[in-house]
């Protein structure tokens, strides 16, 4: 099992109001770098 199906198996598991923090989590992760360095 890869990457991506072993996040995918998790995310179903998880418990409806765990989905706002694993979202956040995600957007955070996704987020350009560069839009963030040329923030800081």
């Amino acid at each position: 099992m890869g990457n991506q199906e072993k996040c995918i198996a998790l995310i179903k598991n998880l418990s409806e109001y765990k989905f706002e923090y694993a979202l956040a989590y995600l957007q955070g992760l996704s987020a350009d770098d560069s839009k963030d360095n040329a923030y800081c």
